[in-house]
């Protein structure tokens, strides 16, 4: 007897954009495409919906991608392949772990553990990583990272310094507590290229 699953993973991806969009339902892949074209036709509001008025219903993909036997684990799994996909910063997710996210909840061990072994041995296609590369340009450099320690006001007084002085990258390096390695690469305009 096959067994038969009770709720679907499913992937929606805009062959104009190469955005991908990830969702967890009940009903059928049919029946929820049809339901998003719906609902972008009438009052698109969300990333997918205003993507499928802009591009067209007829230049997106739908394919499932996995399933699940209750509505729990489809929830975790929605969640694992918007990160994997990293839908929501790239794509056309508009909530980090899908409706997961939504409800508060942390995750179990047990949903972890199921996480970790989805993600083993996936890998993306060159196009994937193209898509996500171009949908990322603009985003996340220089202030916008949650990484940087320095801001573009910084970087225009290291350049300054730079030219200025006679100061060594370690002596600049130490006043604004980063690393050598840090300066070099503005000063070589390997990082903080969009800063004049």
């Amino acid at each position: 007897m096959t067994r038969v699953h009770e709720h679907i993973i499913y992937k929606a991806e805009n062959k104009v954009t190469g955005e991908i969009y990830i969702g967890a339902t009940k009903a059928t892949l049919k029946s929820r495409k049809y339901s998003h074209e719906h609902k972008a036709a009438k009052n698109p509001i969300g990333k997918l919906h205003q993507s499928i008025a802009e591009h067209g219903k007829e230049n997106f993909e739908w394919e499932v991608i996995d399933s699940a036997d209750n509505k729990e684990d489809a929830l975790l799994l929605e969640g694992v392949y918007i990160n994997q996909y990293l839908s929501y910063y790239t794509g056309l997710n508009g909530n980090k772990y899908g409706k997961q996210g939504l409800s508060g909840r942390r995750h179990s061990e047990e949903a972890k553990s199921m996480m970790r072994e989805k993600k083993l041995g996936v890998s993306k296609s060159d196009k994937h990583k193209l898509n996500m590369s171009k949908s990322a340009i603009g985003k996340h450099v220089g202030e916008l990272s949650g990484m940087a320690k320095l801001t573009e006001k910084d970087v225009r007084e290291i350049r300054r310094l730079l030219k200025a002085t006679k100061l060594t990258l370690q002596d600049i390096a130490n006043f604004f507590d980063v690393s050598h390695s840090t300066i070099s690469s503005i000063k070589h305009c390997r990082t903080w290229k969009h800063v004049a």
